[in-house]
């Protein structure tokens, strides 16, 4: 998935890149005096006057020209019923007011999966159902927009869920999967990386209130590691921002995902196989482990290793490694 992803972010970095370039130069023609053009006139919805459409077609143009509150409350909805059913399951202990591997444990832990499909499968609909109705209004898509018919509303939630269960299995950021989708959607790079940001909210949120209600969440960690992603969030954001007004470029949006996505690619895989020969070495098992299991110890550092196997491993995978063991 992280290969096909970088592969994804790759090709449309490149793309975009060509596109970009192509048309800034037939822009430069088209808009130069002295090369006989004259400047290009808009041609979105933005620009022109809702009073003298069709009607349907003026409802449909006014009311995407405002935030959607109707599907951010469904989204503000799950996010609850997803707290308020791991609050219920809670940890590992006496904090949990099911007894972890009964009936009513599992009921609990599935309740938001048929609710969430349900809200998945009606906001689907509803959006089908309007791009007919843009259809039959003869609306004019921009350049990004994406045209929900009846092939994205069915394929696309499957991806998603999908990535989800692949962001939750791997410990990846979801944003990381998400975003080459969206792209592949022929989303605009800028709105991308916004929609993927604004989602990123819900899902480290309900993941992170998980993990501290499962007990294996250290809160100073948290909060550190909370700060920096905010800083190196608002600092980036307001990076792009200003290259892209200032050169009028999105490709290499596109390419810093790409380089991104590959990272964390090469580092999953690295960080997979030392964890798998330190296992392997130290004779833990790698097996499953029952879920009801204490999982407190997981917060306490693992001691070092032996020196003969850490000779072992080191001599393996470098000197590098015995940083990572060091970082444990």
């Amino acid at each position: 998935s992280l290969g096909y992803s970088t592969y994804s972010a790759g090709t449309k970095a490149w793309k975009l890149y060509l596109e970009e370039t192509k048309a800034d130069e037939e822009d430069m023609r088209a808009g130069d005096p002295l090369l006989g053009g004259k400047q290009m006139q808009a041609k979105h919805y933005s620009f022109d006057d809702p009073q003298g459409m069709n009607p349907q077609l003026a409802e449909i143009v006014v009311r995407e020209s405002k935030h959607d509150f109707k599907a951010l409350g469904l989204v503000t909805v799950v996010w609850v019923l997803v707290a308020i059913c791991s609050w219920i399951k809670g940890g590992s202990g006496s904090s949990s007011l099911v007894s972890c591997g009964s009936w009513g444990f599992y009921s609990v832990a599935f309740t938001p999966v048929p609710v969430v499909l349900f809200i998945t499968w009606s906001a689907g609909k509803a959006l089908n159902d309007l791009h007919e109705n843009k259809k039959a209004c003869g609306y004019r898509y921009a350049d990004g927009d994406v045209v929900w018919n009846s092939f994205n509303t069915r394929f696309y939630p499957l991806i998603a869920v999908s990535l989800g269960v692949l962001a939750g299995s791997l410990g990846l950021a979801a944003g990381t999967l998400l975003g080459p989708v969206l792209l592949q959607l022929n989303l605009h790079p800028m709105v991308s990386v916004a929609t993927t940001g604004f989602m990123v909210l819900f899902t480290a949120s309900s993941t992170s209130l998980q993990y501290l209600l499962l007990g294996r969440l250290k809160l100073d960690y948290a909060l550190v590691y909370t700060s920096v992603g905010l800083l190196g969030g608002a600092c980036g954001n307001t990076f792009v921002n200003y290259v892209v007004k200032k050169y009028r470029r999105t490709w290499f949006v596109v390419f810093v995902l790409f380089v991104t996505i590959g990272f964390s690619a090469i580092l999953l895989g690295y960080t997979g196989i030392y964890r798998t020969l330190r296992q392997w070495f130290e004779g833990e098992d790698m097996g499953f482990v029952p879920i009801c299991q204490d999982r407190a110890h997981m917060l306490v550092p693992s001691g070092p290793l032996s020196e003969p196997l850490a000779g072992n491993i080191e001599g393996t995978l470098g000197h590098g490694i015995g940083g990572m063991r060091a970082g444990r």
